[in-house]
Formats: C-alpha cells, structure tokens, sequence
C-alpha cells in the first residue's frame, strides 16, 4: 500500500474508531441503553423522547441554535470553526448522513448530547436528529426492495458492569441511544473492538441478524457518507434489539449475539410508547400526553391552549413538558422544576396573567413548593403568581 493509499485509509478508520468507541451500553438505567425491565422508566422516557425529536418539524432558528451552541464550543480551535462556517452555508437535511459521518463537531456534540442524555444540548440539535432519522426512513424504503435478511457486526469496549448486565438479560431487549454504526465484516469489527488490556474492561464483538422488514430504517452508508464507499449500515435511534446469547470467544473477548425482527419493534412497551404520544402530530402527542399524566379530562380545552402558541414555542412548551414530567415519574422533583419555571418565563412573555394554562404551569411549581415549605406560603406564592383564587380545577392539576 502506497503512501497516499495509506493515509486515505488512516483518515476513514480514525472517525470509525471514534463511532466504536464512544458507545456506552447498559441493560438497567444507564445512559446509553436501557432495558424494558427497567422499573423507574428510563427506557419508556427515552423512546418517548426518540419518537418526539425524529418527529419535530422544522423551525426557522433550529439550525441557528446549533450554529451558536458549536460556536461556542469551539470558540478557540480554528479548524472547527471553519467546518461549522460550512456547515451553516452548506447543510440540508439531504446531506445530513454526509454531515453525520464526517469526523467533526457535529457528530461529536450531537452524540456527547445523546450519551450524556443533556436535554437541553439535546433539543439544540433536534433539527439534525430529524432529518438524520427522515432520511434514513426514505432510503430505507428504496434499499428493502432488494435486501434479503443481513447480518452485521460491531465491535466494542464495555465496563464488566454493563457487559454484566448484558449477560443477566438473555432473551431481553435492549435500545441505544444514539445513531447505531455497525459493518458487514466481522475482521473488521473485531479490529474495533480492540484488546481489553485495561482493568474492568471487556472486549466485544456484536453480531446482529437482521429481519428484512424489522420495522426499524436502516442503510448501507455508501456514497452518501463524507468517506464515498463506506459500507457502514447505520441504524436509526432508538433501534431495539433482542439478546440471543453470548459466549467467550478467548480470554478477555466475548461475542454477543443480538437480533432484530418485527415482533421486537412490535413490542408492547413500544407500542405503549407510541400509543402514549400518538401517531400525529406533536399537537396531538403533547395533548395526549398531558391528559393521561394529568386526567384532564377536556381534550379539546388543551388542543385549544396548545395552538394559540407559534411553531417554536410550541415545539420548547412540549419538549420541557415532556422532561418535566420524566423527571416528576423519577422524584427528581429539582430537576422537574427547572424545566416548568422554563416552561413559566416563555408563557409570561406570550400570555394575559390569568390565562388558564399559566395556571396549570403554577400549578406544577406549587406541587414541588408544598413539598419544601408549608402549603400556606405555596399557596401564597400561587396566588401571587396567578393573580387569582386557587379554585378546585387548579388544585385538582396541582394534585
């Protein structure tokens, strides 16, 4: 291999190492993958979280946000700097696998977003996650008229923790939380996977049969990558897979056979999830949403409420919303509370002091008062915020 082939080689393994590599995975309530045994919730919260971004409509300052955010970042290295000037002339949501493969910051940050689950970095980049998703779909469809049922390979580095966890759920489903790269070549995975020399770490190799009409978009990469010819597949967030079994390959290297076929997409943990927010529009999801948490009764009351607001308003009440009340399910009610007094400042910029939704919106920030002070002062603090009598219905939400 001559010295041009060679470094041409060099610059298209380095971003694969680093997708291989910065993959955690665990089968209980870790952040990059949760088990449908999980008892506080995180799985269902994260598909309700995947299905709402890959479903976001665009909004006129998503990219915006992104931009800023990137910038800031990397406001000291001018290699990146440069890469996001182009990315701000250059991207469209048809270039975003070319985009997604390119070893850069936004596969880095996005995916850092991803792993971390940081919802606010998250929701900065949801306008990528979208169309990443979207056009995944599209070729998907184009790809399955003449895929047969194909097996791939990942290689990868796990704690013993995680790898434990995945060896104590055998028959088991589990979902990773980002964009998911595997290879056709199980050498080449095994290269990824690399050696655990290091203390507490255990080598994996994957290999995924895959059901032609799983229900999940999946694509050969291809000519649409930054790097023409990959033949990466890439699967789309949120992707549930099933453990079939695993066994040690040699010392320190396991194998772990995963599958992914129609009745695992057809779960019903799954189709709770979706059956929760919908298979609408994010009008319909959040309204759904808010009706069963909350047994309000009147629907159209809060489809009402809903579309007073503008696209990307909208799109930011719905989103806190959503963390709002993962959070309140997993009695971190701090964190709940952050997300309605963000949901409070956007409404008290748009809406008359006793609009009724504002109400609502006190009502959620009373609940997490009555629990650190008396109900007196949360109750005076109500008041003050509404500017009116705390009647039954609010008690009742705030309940």
């Amino acid at each position: 291999m001559d010295k041009h082939s060679l470094l041409s080689k060099l610059m298209r393994d380095v971003p694969k190492q680093h997708r291989s590599s910065t993959l955690s995975i665990s089968t209980l309530s870790e952040n990059s993958t949760c088990s449908l045994l999980d008892e506080n919730g995180n799985f269902v919260f994260y598909q309700l979280l995947a299905e709402t971004l890959m479903r976001t409509p665009p909004s006129p300052g998503a990219k915006r946000e992104i931009i800023e955010h990137c910038r800031m970042y990397y406001k000291n290295n001018l290699q990146e700097l440069a890469k996001i000037d182009e990315f701000e002339l250059n991207y469209c949501p048809t270039k975003s696998i070319w985009w997604y493969t390119r070893d850069c910051f936004l596969y880095r940050l996005m995916n850092k977003a991803l792993r971390t689950k940081n919802i606010d970095r998250i929701f900065r980049f949801r306008t990528v996650i979208s169309d990443l998703h979207n056009q995944l779909c599209r070729l998907h469809i184009l790809q399955l008229r003449s895929s047969k049922t194909l097996t791939v390979y990942r290689g990868q580095q796990l704690s013993e923790d995680e790898f434990n966890g995945i060896k104590n759920h055998v028959g088991g489903l589990i979902s990773f939380n980002t964009f998911f790269s595997t290879t056709p070549e199980s050498d080449t995975a095994l290269f990824f996977a690399g050696d655990s020399d290091e203390k507490g770490m255990v080598s994996v190799l994957f290999e995924i049969d895959i059901e032609n009409k799983c229900g999940y978009p999946y694509i050969r990469i291809g000519k649409l990558g930054y790097f023409k010819g990959e033949n990466e597949i890439l699967f789309s967030i949120g992707t549930v897979f099933r453990i079939e079994e695993y066994e040690e390959l040699w010392s320190g290297k396991w194998y772990v056979k995963l599958s992914l076929h129609r009745e695992t997409h057809d779960h019903l943990t799954v189709r709770a999830v979706r059956r929760i927010i919908g298979e609408k529009s994010t009008d319909d999801n959040l309204a759904d949403f808010l009706n069963e948490r909350y047994q309000m009764k009147d629907r159209q009351s809060i489809q009402t409420l809903l579309d007073e607001f503008s696209t990307h308003y909208y799109d930011i009440i719905s989103f806190y919303a959503t963390v709002g009340m993962f959070y309140r399910r997993q009695k971190l009610y701090k964190e709940e509370l952050q997300y309605y007094e963000k949901i409070a400042e956007i409404l008290e910029k748009s809406l008359p002091n006793k609009h009724p939704i504002l109400a609502i919106t006190y009502a959620s920030i009373a609940e997490y008062n009555r629990r650190e002070m008396n109900d007196t002062e949360a109750d005076r603090q109500f008041c003050d915020k509404q500017e009116c009598r705390t009647d039954d219905t609010f008690n009742t939400v705030s309940r």
